[in-house]
Formats: C-alpha cells, structure tokens, sequence
C-alpha cells in the first residue's frame, strides 16, 4: 500500500491510488480488524489521498465517499493513542481540507455564497492555521450583506503581522459599510504601521480625516500624500 502511494507521487497515475485503497480494504476484513488504530490510520491515509486527489471520481467512488472519510478522520482524531501517528493524521486533514477548499471556490463560481461559507468553514476546521480562509468567507459574507459576520472575519484575518493590504483595505471598506468608521480607522492605522507605503491605506485614512473635516490629524499625512500623488489633483 505505501509503495502505491509512493508510485503515484512519482508516476501520478490514479491505478496506484486504486491499488492502494484495494492493498488497504484487504486488510480488514474483521471487527478486529476494523478497531484497530494502525490499520485505520493507514486506510483514512489512502482514502482521504483519493478524496483530494480524485476530484473528478474516475475511481468511482460512491457519493458518500468523502462523507464517510470526514467521519472516520473524526474518530479517530478522538482516539487516546492517535498521538503516535500525528504525521499520517495532518496529512489526512489537510487533504479533507482542500477538498472543502475546492467545494468552496466551486459554490464562488456559482454565486452559492451560502454553501461556499459553509464549505470554508469545515476546511477551516481541519485547517485552523490556514488565515487565507476567513479572507473567502468574509468575501462570500460581504456578497450575501452580512456586513457584520464579514467584519468579524476579516479582523480575525488581521490578527497575523504578515496580512496584506487588500485585506485591510476591504475590512475598513467593511466597518465603513455598517458605519463604524472609528473600526475602519483603528484597522488602517494598524495595518499602515506594517505597511507605511501602502498608498491606498494611506488615502483611506486621509479620506476618513477629511470626512470628518478633522483636519488636524489630517495634517501630518498631507507630505506623505504629495509625495505618493505627485499627479494626482
């Protein structure tokens, strides 16, 4: 079963991933079998590999097929003793992961908001660490109107010293959106500190100053604005 694993990373020909699910499937066969932890591991390894990899089901797979292996991931995460195959368990989970990954940006392309954020949300769960997935279910949030749900999102994505301007800036749009300019603020002012040169953020705030004919604060932003706008009436 592992050199069919190993085969398909070298050749990535679906047969092996075939050979492996049948290698696997022959080694239970009984109850015992079935409860036991080394051989359940190895088989949620191979099945959770076909589930990311088989997006198109040439393997013909049954509809439930994924179902079932975000359940058996579930258990056995449970297990006492699963600590002793972490390795084979973060693979299994990151590949559930991208699978709801995939679900999610297909409802996008639909305009399916409503299951694309119920599929970032699952592939958040196997994938905590993966920020990027509050950016796509803020966007989806932001398409349906729930500007509030969408905020939250995107200030949970700006928790991380390494997010990007676009994301600033569509969270300050969004507190912008539901009226709490005072949040936007707070968000532009943060992320200018991680990125002085962002333009945009810089007229965002300049533009919130102005608004609000706040023009003392206003004020020590005008040579940086004119440096970055030379051409810019």
């Amino acid at each position: 079963m592992v050199n069919n694993l190993a085969f398909y990373k070298q050749k990535k020909d679906l047969k092996y991933l075939a050979n492996a699910k049948k290698s696997v499937d022959s080694l239970i066969k009984t109850h015992a079998d079935s409860i036991d932890l080394a051989k359940s591991v190895y088989k949620e390894t191979v099945y959770s590999s076909i589930a990311f990899i088989d997006s198109l089901n040439k393997l013909k797979q049954p509809a439930n097929f994924f179902e079932q292996v975000c359940k058996q991931y579930d258990k056995l995460a449970a297990n006492k003793k699963i600590y002793r195959y972490q390795p084979e368990m973060d693979f299994s989970r990151r590949c559930i992961a991208n699978v709801y990954l995939r679900h999610g940006f297909s409802y996008l392309h639909i305009s399916d908001y409503h299951n694309a954020i119920q599929s970032f949300q699952q592939a958040k769960k196997y994938a905590p660490e993966f920020k990027e997935l509050n950016a796509y279910i803020a966007y989806a949030d932001n398409r349906l109107g729930n500007m509030e749900d969408a905020a939250k999102y995107y200030t949970e994505l700006l928790k991380t010293d390494s997010t990007k301007g676009q994301y600033i800036e569509a969270a300050s749009n969004t507190y912008k959106a539901i009226g709490d300019t005072s949040k936007a603020l707070q968000i532009l002012q943060k992320g200018r500190k991680h990125l002085p040169d962002d333009n945009f953020l810089l007229l965002d705030e300049a533009n919130i100053y102005n608004n609000r004919k706040d023009y003392r604060l206003l004020e020590p932003l005008l040579t940086q604005l004119l440096d970055q706008n030379t051409n810019n009436a």
